[in-house]
């Protein structure tokens, strides 16, 4: 996975885009949708974190420093666990989560995050936003 993401990283340029990620539902025992709203038809890839960033896991792929996720990465480097997909030609993707009904869960705390990538133009500088 880490390996499709690089390659997909070399081959994006960096553009500016605005995009939002809201979650609707309340967790334990329900099903949490989480949907992302930006540029159409761009493949979409949420992280999940147990803390808060800043984690500059992204800026080793692009090479730019400046690019610093806002979410610990540890869950997704060393389990695979994120979110993906490509959004629609409106720009929404939606993706349903249920929950477990487990008595551990009430107050556990979860960061998200979205990227997306822009693989139309071919600049040779790889980005993400």
């Amino acid at each position: 996975m880490l390996r499709s993401l690089a390659l997909i990283l070399l081959l994006a340029p960096h553009t500016a885009a605005q995009s939002s990620l809201a979650k609707t539902g309340d967790g334990v025992g329900e099903t949490v949708t989480l949907t992302f709203n930006g540029a159409s038809l761009r493949p979409v890839t949420v992280f999940i974190g147990l803390s808060n960033g800043p984690d500059p896991t992204l800026s080793l792929f692009t090479g730019d420093p400046n690019d610093v996720l806002d979410v610990d990465l540890s869950l997704f480097l060393f389990g695979g666990v994120s979110l993906s997909g490509f959004s629609s030609a409106t720009g929404s993707l939606v993706f349903p989560v249920p929950v477990p009904n487990d008595p551990a869960l009430p107050g556990a705390v979860l960061y998200l995050q979205a990227i997306t990538l822009d693989l139309t133009q071919r600049t040779g500088r790889p980005a993400v936003t």
